[in-house]
């Protein structure tokens, strides 16, 4: 993966196969990840590529939090969030909040954790992001446990549970097993808590994530030392330790040192106990995790207590009272009115927004019934002016045929008046293809009019969408009246003036999307020039619509050949591709519909492909 990062030839492909080496160092070595992620923010600095500057800063922020080096992982995470808020990608911003007030908790910085918490969850609430909400939920109700507010706790984790219930992955249940399990240690239910840890332990494991199953090991550690069943627990630690190790993570040793002091107390061997103390003191200060001292202010104290060292033990004892008041003090009672009256505000918004949404849909059924009564009217248009023309040109055929039967007598007079004829009939129908060409200009200027006049989004892309197929049919009648060839017209000058037409329609430049052609210089005749020009106006419509999002460098690539007596046209962008499970052959869309009974009026096969980047269509039809 690093030779391919060295041998990138452009700052997109640099930025993929970088971030593939991310992902691999992300969950087995902390340091290599950060390492990595700096050379990200390097490369993209000049750029001023906000996208990938926000997922480094916001990897960098989590490894840092691994490794317990919590202002550092504080610094990155608000980085983070300020490129992510810039570029308005909203989940990436309301990740940023969460993995914030996540850092914060763990420092013992309660009032801004829950605040973070709290935003992180309004922002995906409003985005339908079910999955990162049902984590947030999780997080804060492990929050409200450690403030002794069961009631809000069990509120957030049946929230984050009505989440987790709509998926069926191993790392939901972990979660899930997690939450149970804190909640009824807190309520005294200690089997119960013990048999949910091991559920969640064994799932961490199974998934290879060794921080998550060590932090599990040592709650378990808890639960057996409350049961005096201290062998036991203190075995656990040792797996614990192992992997806290292989990650540099010191919030997680300390954790283990201070079980191993317990343990060591229990023992009555208190010089040991002491040690370990110690080992944790020293790792719970370079974390500045002031939960933690609190339990290690308590052990050193205790430990000296008993083999006499009596101002070493009350020196401790100073420290602890100064702490408490620190963490515990008047705020913690008004974060949880606050907090209680917050979330109760949430649930009178989510009927509010049952209410609305029920409107919405009401409203959009009556703008579906107007729309399918436009439509029809459009259809009925159309036919009107294709039964028109054609009781025109069959007027015309009528009049020339009796002029050349009148003037058959002679056989000077009837050359004569055949050329004449002739020559008549082409500026009759070069007249037919000018009117036919002003005609739809006048429909398509029509229906811009509307479109101007019309709110709705779906409505005013409907009317567009028919202005640009209009304009394609304008195009080729104009291509016809002015060319010396009345069948048969260059089909990549017509083709060159539909993608011109639809560069002006959808601003390309603004949009930063590229079309690219390839059209060999073959003339068409008519009857395939028609359905091409829609066919071709109708995929490229769709690309431009539907496969780009969040991109500064959007390609689409047509092609055309006469291979033999075949015509090939290629299609193909760079986009998002297909939908998972989407058969387009199958689609009720009226734009893929009439490619397809456009393909079969040829007599011509689609192909639809999905690529590694976007798709590609292909359309073979025999032109002799």
């Amino acid at each position: 993966m690093l030779q391919e990062v060295r041998q990138s030839k452009s700052h997109e492909e640099f930025a993929d196969n970088l971030t593939n080496v991310i992902l691999y160092y992300y969950h087995i070595n902390s340091d290599s990840t950060i390492y990595y992620c700096k050379q990200g923010i390097k490369e993209s600095q000049p750029l001023k590529d906000t996208n990938d500057l926000g997922f480094y800063y916001n990897v960098i922020g989590v490894s840092f939090k691994n490794l317990a080096q919590y202002d550092s992982a504080i610094v990155y995470l608000k980085q983070s969030v300020y490129f992510r808020q810039l570029e308005n990608y909203k989940q990436g911003v309301a990740a940023g909040y969460n993995n914030l007030a996540t850092v914060y908790r763990l420092k013992g910085d309660f009032t801004k954790a829950v605040k973070n918490y709290v935003k992180s969850i309004d922002i995906f609430k409003e985005i339908n992001d079910e999955d990162n909400m049902a984590e947030a939920y999780s997080n804060l109700g492990e929050l409200y446990i450690e403030l002794n507010e069961f009631s809000l706790a069990e509120h957030c984790f049946n929230q984050s549970q009505k989440y987790y219930s709509k998926k069926n992955d191993l790392t939901s249940l972990a979660w899930v097993y997690n939450d149970i399990a804190l909640l009824k240690t807190k309520t005294n239910q200690t089997d119960s808590a013990l048999i949910f840890y091991q559920l969640s332990a064994d799932l961490w494991k199974k998934e290879k994530r060794y921080l998550e199953y060590s932090n599990i090991l040592v709650s378990m550690t808890d639960l057996l030392f409350e049961k005096n069943e201290f062998e036991k627990g203190y075995q656990l630690l040792f797996d614990a330790q192992k992997h806290f190790k292989k990650y540099n993570n010191a919030h997680g040793l300390a954790n283990v040192y201070l079980k191993q002091g317990k343990y060591l107390e229990h023992q009555h061997q208190y010089k040991k106990a002491i040690q370990k103390y110690k080992a944790a003191l020293d790792l719970s200060h370079s974390t500045k995790t002031k939960s933690l001292l609190i339990e290690v202010y308590k052990g050193l104290y205790q430990s000296n207590k008993k083999i006499g060292n009596t101002a070493t033990a009350l020196s401790f004892i100073e420290h602890l009272c100064a702490l408490k008041d620190t963490i515990y003090n008047i705020e913690q009672n008004k974060i949880r009115l606050e907090y209680q009256a917050e979330f109760d505000a949430l649930e009178k918004e989510k009927q509010i927004q049952e209410l609305t949404q029920q409107a919405t849909i009401e409203r959009l059924q009556n703008l579906q019934s107007k729309q399918k009564i436009k439509e029809n009217e459009l259809i009925k248009e159309k036919q009107k002016i294709f039964i028109y023309s054609l009781i025109l040109v069959a007027i015309l055929i009528f009049i020339l045929a009796i002029v050349l039967y009148r003037r058959n007598q002679t056989k000077t007079k009837l050359n004569h008046q055949l050329e004449t004829a002739v020559k008549e009939r082409e500026i009759l129908l070069r007249e037919i293809h000018h009117r036919v060409k002003n005609n739809l200009q006048i429909v398509s200027s029509l229906l811009n009019l509307q479109s101007n006049n019309i709110t709705e989004k779906t409505a005013a892309d409907v009317l567009k969408d028919s202005q640009d197929r209009i304009k394609s049919l304008s195009i080729l009648h104009e291509k016809l009246y002015k060319s010396k060839s009345l069948s048969n017209i260059n089909f990549k000058t017509y083709i060159s003036e539909i993608i011109q037409n639809l560069d002006s329609s959808f601003n390309l430049k603004s949009k930063h999307i590229t079309i690219e052609q390839h059209i060999d210089n073959t003339n068409l005749h008519i009857d395939f020039l028609v359905p091409c020009g829609l066919i071709i106006n109708e995929l490229i419509t769709n690309s431009l619509k539907y496969a780009f999002s969040n991109t500064n460098n959007g390609k689409i690539y047509i092609s055309g050949q006469l291979i033999q007596d075949t015509y090939q046209i290629i299609i193909k962008d760079n986009g998002k591709g297909f939908p998972l499970g989407f058969n387009p052959k199958q689609s009720k869309t009226l734009g893929l519909r009439l490619v397809q009974g456009l393909v079969r009026q040829i007599k011509g096969e689609i192909i639809f492909k999905d690529v590694d980047k976007g798709i590609e269509i292909i359309i073979n039809f025999k032109v002799k």
